[in-house]
């Protein structure tokens, strides 16, 4: 005759009865589990470690979305200023003037605009036109992207873009400017930090920013 209970048959029961320990409190303070520092703790001190575990990790998450909101808040502010610097321009003159300006004052970075075009011009030391089929394969790899591209470039990519004061630069976002699914031209950001533009931040902002020269570069260039 069979006297004990196998493991399964224990665990069977528990979870066709869930409510059994809830008149036999008693059990609990002598069920023990084992703990990496302790041996053993009681049933409800693990549950009261876990509740704890939970409450913290509750915090964080609470502390680091605020973090999220503040910075995203900045950013916000900041992308707002440098777009009514644009917006505001009356001629083309004024209009690149203005994204030297708003780039390195709100945006805090350096930047590279190459804008494609039959002839061949320099526009400021940032500001270029240039024929797409004189990208290197690299550099039309990033007309291929739907939404601009952070981290860090090749140094025959930081060439390729940037004139050799501005090679010091960390990380990088790559924003293709499109216009009717079009690329006509590449917006490079350049920082010193290499955390600045990380692979794994957010993008909406650099994108808010794409699009809005994919309106105003084409008018300015008019003028």
């Amino acid at each position: 005759m069979k006297n004990t209970l196998s493991e399964k048959e224990v665990s069977d029961f528990l979870i066709r009865n869930p409510e059994f320990f809830q008149k036999k409190e008693f059990l609990l303070r002598k069920l023990k589990i084992p703990h990496k520092e302790k041996g053993t703790i009681s049933l409800i001190e693990k549950q009261l470690e876990i509740s704890r575990q939970r409450e913290e990790e509750g915090r964080k998450k609470i502390s680091q979305f605020l973090s999220n909101a503040k910075s995203n808040t900045e950013i916000f502010k900041k992308s707002k200023l440098f777009l009514t610097m644009l917006i505001e321009a009356e001629t083309s003159e004024q209009f690149f003037q203005a994204l030297k300006r708003g780039v390195i004052k709100h945006l805090g970075c350096t930047y590279s605009l190459i804008i494609f075009g039959s002839k061949s011009k320099t526009i400021n030391q940032s500001t270029k036109i240039i024929e797409k089929n004189s990208l290197s394969k690299s550099g039309k790899g990033f007309l291929k992207n739907k939404g601009p591209r952070l981290g860090i470039l090749s140094t025959e990519e930081i060439a390729e873009f940037f004139k050799e004061k501005d090679r010091k630069q960390k990380s990088f976002a790559v924003i293709p400017i499109k216009r009717k699914q079009k690329p006509i031209a590449l917006f490079i950001l350049g920082h010193k930090s290499k955390k600045f533009f990380d692979e794994g931040k957010e993008t909406i902002f650099l994108e808010f920013i794409g699009d809005a020269l994919s309106v105003l570069v084409p008018k300015y260039l008019a003028k």
